[in-house]
């Protein structure tokens, strides 16, 4: 079964029809399958989470919470300041967030992984992302459980 996930991975990967909407959506839902089925959800977290974030109409899961809780900390600080003058840490923790550098990484290591193409996360990077960002753009991250809940944020959307 796993064989059949990587064979069609490899076609869709290595077509050099142009990127879409519905083609990053096929390789992400590929992937997820092959993420769940051999049972690798904690080693690939980052990729799990985005592949699943573009197949829901909204994401609350831990990585959601995550995620707003980054933005909510600057929050504060960024309605009196601009990014470059957060302090070093949270600014790179929120560039890597919204630059989606732990999805690109283990995404190319997954690819690398099962010897698929790697050319979505080197060459076309730009548009892959693109692409992604629409599927995304209308599934909020929320929190849903109140003790969780952010002080000033409770939803982020992607626009």
């Amino acid at each position: 079964m796993e064989d059949a996930i990587v064979s069609k991975l490899r076609r869709e990967l290595s077509s050099n029809a142009p990127i879409t909407e519905a083609k990053v959506v096929y390789i992400l839902v590929e992937i997820r399958k092959l993420i769940e089925r051999t049972h690798q959800k904690q080693h690939y977290f980052p990729l799990d989470f985005h592949c699943s974030w573009a197949l829901h109409a909204g994401m609350d899961r831990c990585g959601a919470t995550r995620i707003l809780r980054r933005f909510d900390n600057a929050y504060e600080l960024l309605k009196e300041k601009s990014l470059g003058e957060l302090d070093t840490i949270l600014h790179n923790e929120l560039r890597a967030t919204m630059d989606m550098e732990q999805f690109r990484g283990c995404l190319e290591e997954f690819l690398t992984t099962y010897k698929l193409p790697t050319t979505a996360v080197k060459d076309d990077w730009t548009q892959f992302l693109r692409h992604y960002s629409a599927v995304i753009e209308d599934c909020p991250l929320t929190v849903n459980n109140p003790e969780q809940n952010p002080l000033n944020l409770s939803r982020f959307v992607v626009v």
